[in-house]
């Protein structure tokens, strides 16, 4: 069983690794999801690559902290900067589904020596995004509250898991991909973070976007912008807040009207 192969690390994120040899890939899933999230793709890449898969912090099998500071993006890079120093990795690309994708970012940021090359897939790490209706209102005055503890209710993440997927990809099991209780509430207190904090948590991680100069693609709902230092080149993508369930194919809620937008590259 996929799950049972989580192995423990110093850093608290537990982690899967297939792969003979070959160049060293990071795989970080969104939420809801954990690392089984990637599980068809590491089958499908695993004979030619090094891939490493982590459960996030407060995810599947990896240590559960419960505050903010601890689970969001800052907190997760740090994480993975140490599991990537004790699995001894010196170069990786590092690819990131939705929540994984700031993460990802901030990796590269805390390491750009180790991160080679990035791929952003259904992410936001704009801190302009719009926040779409009825997400808006936890920020509302006296009522974001309320609306924070319904919207991320156990019943509503699997609702909006469903509105997620979408009918095309058939019966999921909400169980997989919403993990425990404690795994529930790592997803609140992201999502609630990253809705009312949003400059403050996402402004380093856009900062180091636009400085970045080793290859990076990005594909999803996205909306292109021009890169200030490269302005034939797409800049990475800019969606709506994206909070998927499986990276592949990728999936996101609620999507903005560029759902279709072909995938696009910068640098």
């Amino acid at each position: 069983m996929w799950g049972d192969e989580a192995r423990p690390s110093e850093s608290g994120i537990a982690y899967r690794r297939r792969g003979a040899g070959g160049a060293s890939l990071v795989l970080l899933h969104g939420i809801p999801g954990s690392a089984a999230s990637w599980e068809a793709t590491t089958a499908q890449l695993s004979d030619d690559l090094d891939v490493i898969v982590p459960d996030l912090l407060g995810f599947g099998a990896s240590a559960r902290p419960m505050s903010l500071d601890e689970l969001h993006v800052a907190a997760q890079a740090e994480a993975l900067d140490r599991l990537l120093d004790e699995l001894g990795v010196t170069s990786v690309t590092v690819v990131g589904h939705d929540f994984g994708g700031p993460v990802a970012v901030a990796l590269s940021a805390r390491r750009p020596e180790v991160v080679a090359a990035l791929g952003l897939a259904a992410t936001n790490v704009f801190t302009d995004t719009p926040i779409p209706f009825p997400l808006s209102t936890v920020n509302w005055p006296a009522v974001g509250s309320l609306s924070r503890r319904a919207l991320f209710a156990p019943m509503a993440l699997r609702m909006m898991l469903r509105q997620g997927v979408g009918a095309g990809c058939g019966p999921i099991d909400p169980a997989a991909h919403l993990g425990d209780r404690a795994q529930q509430q790592a997803i609140s207190t992201i999502f609630a973070g990253s809705l009312t904090h949003l400059e403050a948590l996402y402004g380093p991680v856009e900062a180091h976007l636009h400085t970045w100069r080793s290859p990076c693609s990005s594909g999803g709902a996205t909306e292109t912008r021009s890169s200030p230092s490269n302005k034939e080149n797409a800049s990475p993508a800019r969606p709506t807040p994206s909070y998927g369930s499986t990276p592949e194919p990728a999936t996101s809620f609620p999507t903005n009207d560029r759902a279709n937008s072909p995938p696009t590259s910068r640098r």
